[in-house]
């Protein structure tokens, strides 16, 4: 890939995944975040997490899309941006693993396989 097709792509990544993943976290914050932290908790009853920790984890997540999503739009410190958005996809397919929504962990999986991709395109930090 030369270095022109490699930017381009990474200017397209930008834009739309953290475009869409702001988008994602505004709406719910728009919508009430108290409905969505509601879902979680009622989605994640069920399984061996902690009932005290689903309300400060729904909150987390409230919080982490708009802060990836925004630090992907600004392109600052990309690789870095890039490897917060791998965790948060872990972090999202794990938790739907977990209630046995198969088929939004495949997708996440997808979402990681991507935002990993992209992170591997970025040059590393370099040191001064």
């Amino acid at each position: 890939m030369n270095s022109d097709t490699r930017a381009y792509f990474l200017t397209l990544m930008r834009i739309f995944f953290g475009g869409w993943l702001t988008y994602l976290g505004v709406m719910k914050w728009i919508n009430g975040p108290a409905g969505f932290v509601g879902y979680i908790v009622s989605d994640f009853e069920k399984t061996w997490v902690p009932a005290w920790l689903l309300t400060p984890t729904a909150w987390g997540i409230l919080v982490a899309e708009v802060v990836v999503g925004v630090w992907i739009l600004t392109g600052k410190s990309p690789r870095l941006a890039w490897s917060a958005a791998v965790l948060l996809m872990f972090g999202l397919l794990f938790g739907k693993t977990m209630t046995g929504d198969f088929a939004t962990v495949a997708n996440n999986w997808q979402y990681l396989v991507l935002c990993a991709v992209v992170a591997a395109l970025h040059h590393p930090l370099r040191k001064s």
